[in-house]
C-alpha cells in the first residue's frame, strides 16, 4: 500500500533544526513511522549528542554521559546531516537561510533548537558541570571537607525537567563525611515531588527522600537573594569583617562610619551601628584591577525582626 504522505513529486522533505532530544526524537520517528514517505535532513551546529541531565553524576565522579557523533546518528537514519545554525527562516520560499549564508529548501520545518539555558537566580551555585566547573568543584571540595552545614536544592518554577535536582539531592547527602553530616533541602515549585509522573512516583521519591534525611518543600516559587546584597539589622551593634584572597582593596558604606582598607593576610574589622533602614551602598574605592568596576555590593538594613542570620548570629557576603 503507498503511503498516503507519498507525492507525486517523490518523498517529503522534511528539516530538522536542532540535534537535541526533540530533534533526535523526531527524525527516530519519522523513520520509523514513514520510512519511503520521508527525506529527513538534520541541522545543527553540533559535533556530538549527550543527555545533559546525566552530567549531575558526572560531577561526583561518576562515568561521563555517553556521546554520540551527529553525523553517524543520520547515516544511521539515512538522513541528510547539515553542520550549520539557522539564521532565518523564510515561509514564503520554504527555505532556511543558515549562519555560513547558504539556503536550504524544505517541505516541512520542525524546529526544535530548544530555549537558550540561563542562570534562574544570581545567587547561589549553578549546577552545571560544563558551564560551572570551578564553582561546582568548589561546592563538592566544602562538603566533603564537612565545611558545610546546610545546601538548599532549588528548583525554579521555569524549570521543565527537575529529576536533576533530586539526583543531585541525593548525591549530595552521600559525598557529605560520616562525621560531618550536611544538611540538605530540595525546594521545588512542583506541587508535589515529580508531579510530572504521576502521583504514584510522587508518594515513592517522598518516601525516598524522608528515608535519606532530605527535608522536601514543595509548592513554594523559592527567592534567591543576590550576591550582591547583606541584610543587616537594624538599631543593633554589629561587626563587620572583610577579607580578601588576591590584592589591596578598600570598602565604604555610605552614610556610615565604616570606611577601610581591605589587605591580603589580614581581616579588617568594623563596628557600627545603622540609624535608618533601606539600601546603601557598599562599593570598593581603592582601583584593584580590571574587574573594580563591577566590585560593589548593597548592604539592605532590615528591621530586627526581619533580620534572619545563621545559628551563630552571622551573616556573610558572597565574593565578587
Amino acid at each position: 500500500m503507498t503511503s498516503p504522505l507519498v507525492s507525486d513529486d517523490g518523498p517529503l522533505g522534511v528539516l530538522v533544526a536542532g540535534a537535541g532530544v526533540a530533534g533526535l526524537e523526531t527524525m527516530v520517528a519519522l523513520r520509523g513511522l514513514a520510512r519511503d514517505a520521508v527525506a529527513p535532513t538534520l541541522v545543527a551546529p553540533d559535533d556530538t549528542f549527550a543527555l545533559r541531565a546525566l552530567g549531575v553524576f558526572e560531577a561526583f565522579g561518576h562515568a561521563p554521559a555517553r556521546r554520540y557523533e551527529v553525523s553517524a546518528l543520520a547515516r544511521a537514519l539515512d538522513a541528510g546531516r547539515r553542520r550549520d545554525a539557522v539564521a532565518a527562516v523564510d515561509r514564503e520560499r520554504r527555505e532556511i537561510r543558515l549562519r555560513s549564508g547558504s539556503t536550504v529548501p524544505y517541505d516541512v520545518l520542525v524546529v526544535a533548537v530548544g530555549a537558550v539555558a540561563y542562570p534562574a537566580y544570581d545567587h547561589g551555585v549553578l549546577f552545571d558541570l560544563a558551564r560551572n566547573q570551578r564553582a561546582v568543584e568548589a561546592l563538592l571540595r566544602d562538603v566533603r571537607a564537612g565545611r558545610v552545614d546546610s545546601v538548599a536544592v532549588v528548583v525554579p518554577r521555569q524549570s521543565a525537567w527537575s529529576l536533576p535536582a533530586y539526583e543531585l539531592a541525593f548525591l549530595l547527602v552521600g559525598a557529605a563525611r560520616p562525621a560531618r553530616e550536611v544538611a540538605v533541602t530540595l525546594v521545588t515549585a512542583e506541587p508535589e515531588p515529580l508531579a510530572a509522573f504521576g502521583p504514584p512516583a510522587g508518594e515513592m521519591v517522598r518516601a525516598e527522600l524522608d528515608a535519606s534525611g532530605i527535608e522536601l518543600v514543595c509548592g513554594l516559587s523559592a527567592r534567591v537573594p543576590s550576591a550582591r546584597i547583606v541584610e543587616l539589622p537594624h538599631g543593633r551593634p554589629v561587626t563587620l569583617r572583610f577579607a580578601t584572597p588576591d590584592v589591596v582593596h578598600g570598602l565604604l558604606i555610605t552614610g556610615t562610619n565604616v570606611n577601610t582598607m581591605v589587605v591580603p593576610g589580614f581581616v579588617s574589622q568594623v563596628h557600627t551601628e545603622f540609624t535608618r533602614t533601606g539600601d546603601l551602598l557598599m562599593p570598593c574605592h581603592e582601583y584593584c584591577g580590571l574587574g573594580h568596576s563591577e566590585m560593589w555590593a548593597t548592604v539592605q538594613v532590615v528591621p530586627e525582626s526581619d533580620f534572619k542570620p545563621d545559628r551563630d548570629g552571622r551573616v556573610s557576603c558572597a565574593q565578587r
